[in-house]
């Protein structure tokens, strides 16, 4: 008789379990998810200080975010070969420890070739983990529940644009920018130890994507939408978070301390809103969810381009708040038009895809737009193509897995 598989207690299995018994398990995730998140966006309040320090210019600055973002690339699309030796459990905690080594590169670094090179390394360590990650709690949280549960993860990156210019804005005067990254990575070896100690689920490889499953996967074109509809959103919000606190010096005059400031206070509203949109998802469906959430963002980074003064700042707090509700409606999407066995090789395609064109490349355009003197044209762009994601979105049905 085949075993079923126990969670660490030896008490229960580790699937389709009720949100409730689950909730503590999903947060752990959550944690490593927000120091993750964390690491790919922690060049960004300090943009300003940095290109001072380094002597960089604008255009070379935005390039740092490619690097991260192909790093991405390259390990996002690689996981699951990892996964499929370590188990999804050992692989996340293997991102975790390598995204806080990872950090204290980017701390040690002294020039712009260093400072790639970190970059790079920071996305081919954080890339680990969102395969695993979304495979073990779908996995783990029953279907119904997995608007919900995904809603709860996804506080993490909102969390984490909150938090990060608040900690570097508070922290300008006290701490240096090096030795705040030395922070960031001590809190991501920490909570490696503590998934690898306590947490539960992932008890189970993933899918490496071997020829079948990447021939299905290229074939399928509904999956080639999905990766247009998250390189837009991704550009929604962390592209755009990205430059802002360099668009709002360069655009608004305010000073670097400030501007990151006032981006932590306009992503307040985001914690709330990761959880409205777990309930939109399960109540209103995901494509809807989507729809509004990239066409309510196209319009209000148009806004930010064209606003001044005390509008500027209206916009910038307006933006964020329904775009944040794509990622738990798009993880969703995406993880039922494949089967449970196929869904890491299916976001190992999809998302880096997403993060080198939204978080990537967007950035890199709007920094060399910015160094011609056009920023305000940059943001504009960015809005009318994330403004094209969502009429897409309108008009994207899927084929669902009957997994």
């Amino acid at each position: 008789m085949k075993k079923t598989r126990m969670n660490f207690t030896g008490n229960a299995p580790e699937r389709d379990l009720p949100l409730k018994k689950a909730a503590g398990a999903v947060a752990l995730f959550t944690g490593i998810f927000y120091i993750n998140f964390a690491s790919r966006i922690v060049l960004a309040p300090v943009l300003p200080q940095l290109e001072q320090d380094l002597a960089i210019s604008h255009s070379q600055s935005g390039t740092l975010f490619l690097f991260i973002s192909l790093g991405y690339l390259v390990s996002i699309f690689g996981s699951g070969w990892v996964s499929g030796a370590l188990t999804h459990r050992r692989t996340i905690t293997l991102s975790a420890l390598l995204v806080g080594l990872a950090l204290w590169g980017l701390a040690a670094a002294q020039n712009l070739f260093a400072m790639r090179a970190a970059a790079l390394v920071i996305g081919l360590a954080s890339g680990l983990y969102l395969p695993s990650g979304i495979a073990s709690i779908t996995s783990m949280v029953q279907k119904e529940n997995w608007g919900k549960a995904l809603g709860i993860h996804e506080v993490a990156p909102n969390l984490a644009f909150i938090t990060v210019p608040l900690f570097f804005g508070l922290m300008a005067h006290v701490i240096s920018w090096r030795e705040a990254f030395f922070a960031w990575g001590a809190a991501s070896l920490a909570l490696a130890l503590a998934f690898h100690f306590l947490g539960k689920g992932g008890h189970f490889k993933g899918t490496p994507p071997g020829r079948e499953s990447l021939a299905s996967a290229i074939k399928n074109a509904d999956l080639w939408r999905m990766a247009a509809l998250f390189s837009c959103g991704v550009a929604s919000t962390a592209g755009l978070y990205s430059m802002m606190v360099l668009y709002l010096v360069e655009t608004g005059g305010m000073e670097p301390g400030r501007a990151g400031l006032v981006l932590s206070a306009s992503r307040a509203s985001t914690l709330v809103m990761a959880f409205v949109a777990g309930w939109a998802t399960d109540r209103f469906g995901p494509r809807r969810t989507m729809t509004v959430a990239l066409l309510s963002s196209c319009v209000f980074t148009i806004l930010i381009a064209l606003a001044r003064g005390p509008w500027l700042v209206a916009a910038v707090f307006l933006q964020p708040v329904l775009a944040v509700c794509f990622f738990p409606a798009a993880f969703a999407t995406l993880s039922g038009m494949v089967s449970p066995q196929m869904r890491n090789v299916a976001i190992s395609l999809v998302i880096p895809l997403g993060f080198v064109v939204g978080a990537g490349a967007v950035p890199a355009l709007m920094g060399a737009l910015a160094e011609m003197g056009c920023f305000r044209t940059g943001m504009a762009t960015a809005g009318a193509l994330i403004g094209l994601g969502g009429i897409g979105a309108i008009f994207f049905k899927p084929a669902l897995s009957s997994s």
